[in-house]
């Protein structure tokens, strides 16, 4: 199958077409560059400001959970730290759906 990346007459078709494709597909077309990017303003804000959203902590763990973290990562294929957030995320959300937090403090809105 020839894979061609089409014409686009607005910005909807081009990311519905983006959407939908998956760039492995087209893999051969594309070509290295030493052509500076230039992205959009906009992007280079909403990237900034993404980037600055994750703030590091650090925690003391049982050895035992940083193995099963380890093993867990490995089979699928990423970074122990992403296993941890995603246990992080799954515990707070856990604790939501049991104690809704109603404002920044934790606290209900009688405290």
């Amino acid at each position: 199958m020839s894979a061609r990346i089409p014409r686009f007459t607005s910005p909807g078709q081009e990311a519905r077409f983006w959407n939908r494709t998956d760039t492995v597909d087209l893999w051969d077309l594309f070509r290295e560059t030493s052509e500076p990017l230039e992205l959009a303003p906009s992007l280079v804000r909403a990237i900034d400001q993404r980037s600055t959203t994750k703030r590091r902590v650090s925690l003391y763990l049982e050895a035992w959970t940083i193995r099963l973290a380890r093993v867990l990562a490995e089979r699928e294929g990423v970074h122990p730290h992403d296993i941890f957030r995603r246990w992080v995320d799954e515990g707070i959300r856990a604790q939501r759906s049991k104690s809704p937090v109603t404002g920044p403090t934790g606290r209900g809105s009688s405290g």
